[in-house]
């Protein structure tokens, strides 16, 4: 296993001077737990650039939790984080808009081109 440096959220800065008020991640919290196909640290500043506030831990005020691949469980299966077990607890006490995006429809939505996907609307789709 390759050791990468905790990404402290705090440290993410824009890289841009203008943000677009329409963007669906615009002064949006987001959280990301799991593997993702690119750098979490690059993930996170994606989102930053386009207005996102980026959190560590899963609240009620969490707008967005970001799944990526799990592979804790035993002989590297696909496990759910403790992250995900927490959105899914204040999902169901349906007094959240907390929504879970796999990685694909992050990406779409930090593109500005998923703004109303079925995914998005009721209950949330996860990809595992």
């Amino acid at each position: 296993a390759r050791y990468r440096a905790p990404v402290h959220a705090k440290d993410l800065r824009p890289q841009v001077t203008f943000f677009d008020p329409h963007h669906p991640f615009y002064q949006k919290s987001l959280v990301f737990t799991g593997e993702l196909s690119i750098d979490r640290r690059e993930a996170m500043q994606r989102a930053v650039n386009v207005g996102a506030v980026i959190k560590t831990a899963v609240s009620r005020r969490t707008d967005y939790l970001i799944v990526g691949r799990q592979y804790d469980g035993p002989g590297g299966r696909a496990t759910t984080s403790n992250k995900e077990l927490k959105a899914r607890a204040i999902l169901a006490e349906g007094k959240s808009s907390l929504r879970l995006l796999n990685e694909r429809d992050f990406f779409r939505l930090l593109q500005g081109s998923l703004r109303q996907s079925p995914s998005l609307a009721g209950r949330p789709s996860v990809a595992k």
